[in-house]
């Protein structure tokens, strides 16, 4: 580089000015707003780029990556040794330094090389410490083997941006991989999600990031809990049946129970569930860091649950049913398949009603394909009744069901000794012990109640 500059002083001398020519090269809009939500959010942002260090350093300060309250440390070493000597003051420094202050880290291409190579977990280290990274003067293979290395040592989930071709390596090697204004279509092509401008990733990432965080986890939860809550019942049955291979519940509902009749509401759960408005989560950026995300001992909670309820689901229709059997207004009784029928039935609203209360918003389409779920098993559950010669043993025996009283309050009762322990924890937990966005979402009923109530008073 000095030999270029001493190239330059001897070439360009004596010249005559006859015109010139600029490129403006300006950060896009929100770019300083867009890094310091993703701050606030918790997520450590890295800069890497081929860039001159002073035009790397430049850009973080104006992107607002850097800071002037930061303790800016320069990385730059001419061989392994003296890589290790500095990383090792730095190290040392933050860690005496108080909590209260912030540091970053910038780093060039011929240090990295050593630092890759010879004290990556040191280098990973001191990166963690830092609120932001600069790294400079790098090659497209470099920017991958950062990432490489920060998902190995860290084990986090990383994201790379970038707009061009030399970028691909990187955006590649990372879990998630998005382009912004691409400059062709190679790194278009290898990313998963392609954004017109920059601060269109805060949004990705606030809003439908956690979003789908939120819904794949309670689909996830529900799954496991509506099958146990229900099919359980066949083990208990087991033991009443001799632990042989006779079934308490119709072959064809539980052939079509998760491919027809409860599909739909987890679908919907899927796709329409979300717990804070996208404007709160712009106002409160903090709350990614406060997301439901799929952990084991909640796992766990949900299937106790549906143990539980499996039992009242089958031992109280049991009790009720055990001394007359399940008894018509007539004086006749019905057998095996009525209470197979009744059970189902109760199981099928139970978990009906358990989806919407574990569901943060709720719309018209999600009730309907709710409630049509419902509605779908009773219409296929009648309509196989009258298939004499396709399933002889359930000829009208739901229709013998469905006129019979008990039936209705059992599922009534069931359904309420199931659920009420739920409805009263939550109201416990959330009046008592509220989380985060607990309260982020009552503050949001009542500032849409205060426009509502201003457009009453204001209306002619």
């Amino acid at each position: 580089e000095k030999q270029m500059l001493k190239i330059y002083d001897n070439v360009e001398k004596n010249l005559l000015l006859l015109g010139c020519t600029a490129i403006e090269d300006k950060l896009q809009d929100k770019v300083p707003q867009t890094l310091n939500n993703l701050r606030l959010a918790g997520i450590k942002v890295w800069v890497i780029t081929g860039d001159k260090q002073d035009t790397a350093i430049n850009i973080g300060y104006s992107s607002k990556l850097l800071t002037p309250d930061m303790t800016v440390f320069k990385l730059n070493a001419s061989n392994q040794y003296e890589t290790k000597a500095r990383l090792v003051q730095i190290k040392s420094h933050i860690d005496r330094a108080d909590d209260a202050d912030t540091f970053a880290l910038v780093v060039d291409g011929k240090t990295l090389e050593f630092l890759l190579h010879n004290d990556k977990d040191l280098f990973v280290e001191v990166s963690k410490l830092c609120v932001s990274v600069v790294v400079n003067r790098v090659t497209p293979l470099q920017k991958a083997l950062v990432v490489e290395a920060i998902q190995a040592k860290l084990g986090v989930i990383s994201l790379a941006i970038g707009d061009g071709g030399n970028d691909v390596q990187m955006i590649m090697q990372a879990q998630i991989g998005v382009v912004f204004k691409a400059e062709g279509t190679q790194a278009a092509r290898a990313s998963d999600f392609a954004l017109a401008t920059f601060k269109d990733l805060e949004r990705l990432l606030m809003v439908h990031g956690r979003y789908s965080l939120l819904r794949n986890t309670k689909v996830i939860y529900y799954s496991f809990y509506k099958n146990f809550a229900v099919f359980l019942a066949q083990i208990w049955f087991s033991i009443y049946s001799g632990y042989s291979a006779q079934t308490l519940f119709d072959d064809w509902i539980m052939t079509i129970f998760n491919i027809v009749i409860t599909s739909f509401p987890v679908f919907a759960l899927g796709l329409f569930d979300y717990d804070l408005s996208p404007e709160t989560l712009a106002k409160y950026p903090q709350m990614y860091q406060h997301n439901k995300r799929l952990r084991i001992s909640t796992l766990s909670q949900w299937l106790v649950y549906g143990v539980m309820h499996s039992l009242i689901l089958f031992f109280l229709p049991y009790l009720a049913f055990s001394e007359n059997g399940f008894m018509l207004l007539n004086g006749e009784t019905l057998g095996l398949r009525a209470y197979g029928h009744v059970v189902m039935t109760i199981g099928m609203f139970l978990i009906t009603i358990k989806i919407l209360l574990e569901t943060s918003s709720q719309n018209l389409i999600y009730h309907l394909t709710v409630w049509l779920s419902l509605v779908a098993y009773f219409v296929i559950i009648i309509a196989e009744t009258f298939l004499l010669e396709t399933v002889p043993s359930q000829y009208y025996i739901i229709l013998y069901v469905l006129r019979a009283p008990m039936t209705y309050a059992m599922v009534a009762l069931t359904v309420v000794v199931c659920l009420w322990p739920d409805v009263t924890f939550k109201y416990l937990y959330r009046t008592y012990f509220p989380k985060k966005w607990y309260i982020l979402q009552e503050e949001k009923k009542l500032e849409d109640h205060s426009e509502e109530r201003t457009k009453l008073l204001t209306k002619d």
